[in-house]
């Protein structure tokens, strides 16, 4: 039997077919179903030097922020390639959520656009090679409480974080 696809090592982020053939049989009636192979981003690992794939400072990815009520926070992150490489192309970022609140032990689940959102930037000073968003502003949010955040991805996959407000 053999399987082939369209894509290569140098594929960008996508979907791509998979066709199987050549396997027979006298007792069996094979039918071959095409498949699809989902390239994406790399989830883990190194991203020109530093993490990739997460969150990054001020927001700690370890989910222990705790920020002031009324400050502007900004959300910055790193999206590789398999070669650990920043992809900093229109359509990377395809969706900015806060989706959950936890008040002491309750935990609301929502699915808001916060305030002023999306506004990324590939933000390429020498050395950064990251996306930035600089507008999620906590005046909004009750003290007390720790917001979860969903940056979604063109790939399908996204990245968390979540802070507390004080």
């Amino acid at each position: 039997m053999s399987l082939s696809t369209t894509s290569t090592t140098l594929t960008p982020v996508g979907s791509f077919p998979i066709t199987c053939s050549g396997q027979t049989s006298t007792n069996y009636a094979i039918t071959f179903v095409p498949g699809h192979l989902s390239v994406l981003y790399a989830a883990a690992g190194l991203c020109n030097g530093a993490a990739g794939h997460a969150i990054l400072a001020p927001i700690l990815a370890n989910g222990t922020s705790s920020f002031l009520q009324g400050n502007t926070v900004p959300a910055r992150f790193r999206v590789c390639d398999a070669a650990g490489v920043s992809q900093g192309t229109a359509g990377v970022v395809s969706s900015f959520f806060l989706v959950k609140i936890v008040t002491g032990t309750t935990t609301t689940v929502v699915h808001q656009v916060p305030l002023g959102a999306p506004g990324f930037v590939f933000n390429t000073a020498p050395g950064q090679r990251r996306w930035e968003f600089n507008s999620i502003t906590t005046s909004n949010l009750p003290k007390g409480s720790t917001y979860g955040y969903q940056i979604g991805l063109n790939d399908g996959t996204s990245i968390t974080f979540q802070f507390a407000v004080r």
